[in-house]
């Protein structure tokens, strides 16, 4: 059944979908095939999935629709994934960046409060391209040296067998979970400070993901209660998340058997362009909306 509901002086319209039976047969595949994607991807990585799947979901549902799909699944993903790879999780750390989180929820909110949000995502996406860009020369030195001398071959950050960074980085971890908090909050991407500080350390692969995973389910679940406490969620929504559940599972089990044949090189390669593509996706979006 479709409602209608009024916009400024009554003049605009905007269709609110509320029964399952609203919809169509061209977006249940569509979303099938995003979702079944944006799955693959974050299980292949541990990331990624809101980048693909929301402005992909925003071009066959309204924008309120679209947000809360995503939420909703992605906790679904999330959950199920961190079941599968519990064992691989670093308690001490998710439990430092979970603490950090805490504290930068709140704060995400507030910017998003007081702070344009074009401009928040603007400086964002600029300081992950650039620090994005430092990571990539360190590497670039690291393995030039490597390669010409291998004597002088040499942990780009910390003990490379452990994941752990130098000395003071579980004070970085927190800091760096007040960061993903925040921007959970504020622009929904609690992804960036993760993968940078990640790769800044050389974490294995098989850490990064679990870990991410496990901290996800709270960040995310924090974001689909601040989603019901504030614009509200409807049946249709959670009705439509259900049915999108078999692609997530089928993305899911295929991540997982990718994931054990790519290599630790091929997986920070990977992480890297989900940054870059984050970075620039970021500022072509908020440049067109403002252009616009």
């Amino acid at each position: 059944m479709d409602k209608y509901k009024g916009i400024g002086p009554g003049l605009v319209k905007v269709k609110i979908k509320t029964s399952l039976k609203d919809i169509t047969m061209t977006e249940f595949i569509a979303g099938t095939a995003i979702i079944f994607l944006a799955s693959l991807l974050q299980s292949t990585t541990g990331f990624g999935f809101s980048l693909m799947a929301t402005p992909l979901l925003l071009l066959f549902f309204n924008p309120r629709d679209a947000i809360q799909i995503n939420i909703v699944v992605s906790l679904f993903n999330s959950m199920v994934l961190t079941t599968q790879i519990w064992r691989e999780v670093d308690r001490g750390l998710l439990w430092r960046l979970t603490s950090g989180s805490i504290l930068g929820i709140p704060l995400g909110a507030l910017l998003f409060y007081f702070l344009n949000t074009g401009l928040l995502k603007l400086a964002v996406s600029f300081v992950v391209l650039l620090l994005t860009a430092l990571l990539l020369y360190r590497d670039f030195r690291a393995a030039k040296t490597a390669a010409t001398d291998p004597a002088k071959k040499t942990s780009l950050s910390g003990d490379e067998s452990t994941g752990c960074g130098s000395r003071g980085s579980k004070q970085r971890e927190v800091l760096v979970g007040l960061c993903a908090g925040a921007l959970t909050t504020s622009l929904g991407m609690p992804g960036p400070p993760l993968l940078l500080y990640f790769n800044s350390v050389n974490l294995p692969k098989e850490l990064l993901r679990s870990t991410t995973q496990a901290f996800f389910i709270f960040v995310y679940g924090i974001s689909y209660l601040m989603q019901a406490l504030t614009v509200h969620t409807s049946g249709y929504v959670l009705a439509v998340s259900l049915r999108f559940i078999p692609a997530t599972v089928a993305g899911i089990v295929l991540g997982l058997w990718l994931f054990r044949l790519i290599s630790q090189s091929l997986f920070k390669a990977l992480t890297y362009a989900i940054l870059i593509f984050t970075g620039l996706y970021m500022i072509f979006t908020t440049l067109a909306t403002t252009i616009s």
